[in-house]
């Protein structure tokens, strides 16, 4: 039987994202919702395998989007610098900023790993590609939109691309009534971080202990901060099923 899944934010955790690889079959199909790269260890190889995997398919995450601005930037500095050294345009790009942006969230060894790949121009030209949104009607006839950030779906305002994985203003809206059977499957802000951001509602999140579900249950966050946890969650996108995969080092990188 085919299965449809989401997963979001694994950050270079390879040894919990092998269990999801374990886990899933042939048949099935999970949409990747970004971030798989920076701040774990190996979050190249995570990249490499969603993309080369059919099973997968990959939404950008704010996390992909850097490295493509980064990796823009490197190539830009080299072909302004030509006959320079690869030492001389490492040391240019310390100062770019996108490459700052990139250091400060976690990614140069993403970045390192990604100038030591084969086909390295072909795969950024891939991520390049990705689709910022998915959509998906489910067994129950619910329709799933599923994007990195989440954000509330409006009859009159489309969200840009830049709000699809970045944005966190959109906790405490309230949802619209003209979207009764849609459900907004999210990642990008750790429930166990989610305090800084729900004003509206006073709980520990740090007690949740799977996937949260809020605005009328019309949205649902699945970022278990994998890299601070350990945990990846797996969401059924037609039963709601969560399954939840665990490193038990807990720290990943």
């Amino acid at each position: 039987m085919k299965h449809v899944y989401a997963f979001s934010d694994v950050h270079g955790c390879w040894e919990v994202f092998q269990q999801l690889l374990d886990f899933i079959q042939p048949e099935d199909r999970v949409i990747c919702l970004g971030d798989c790269g920076d701040r774990g260890d190996d979050g190249w190889k995570i990249i490499e395998t969603v993309l080369n995997d059919d099973r997968f398919i990959y939404l950008m995450g704010n996390h992909e989007k850097m490295l493509i601005d980064t990796v823009d930037s490197y190539y830009r500095i080299q072909r302004m610098s030509i006959g320079a050294e690869s030492d001389e345009i490492d040391y240019y790009l310390q100062s770019d900023r996108d490459f700052q942006l990139l250091r400060y969230n976690g990614g140069k060894k993403t970045f390192q790993d990604w100038k030591k790949a084969s086909l390295k121009r072909i795969k950024i030209e891939q991520l390049k590609e990705l689709a910022y949104g998915a959509e998906y009607i489910n067994t129950k006839g619910q329709k799933v939109i599923l994007t990195h950030a989440g954000f509330t779906p409006s009859l009159n305002i489309s969200p840009d691309n830049n709000n699809l994985i970045w944005n966190r203003t959109h906790f405490n809206d309230k949802w619209n009534e003209y979207f009764p059977d849609t459900i907004i499957v999210h990642g990008h802000t750790p429930i166990p971080y989610l305090k800084d951001f729900m004003l509206n509602e006073k709980r520990n999140f740090n007690r949740i202990d799977g996937a949260y579900w809020y605005c009328n249950n019309h949205k649902v966050n699945i970022d278990r901060g994998t890299i601070v946890t350990g945990e990846l969650l797996l969401l059924d996108l037609d039963t709601w099923e969560e399954h939840i995969f665990k490193d038990n080092k807990i720290y990943c990188g």
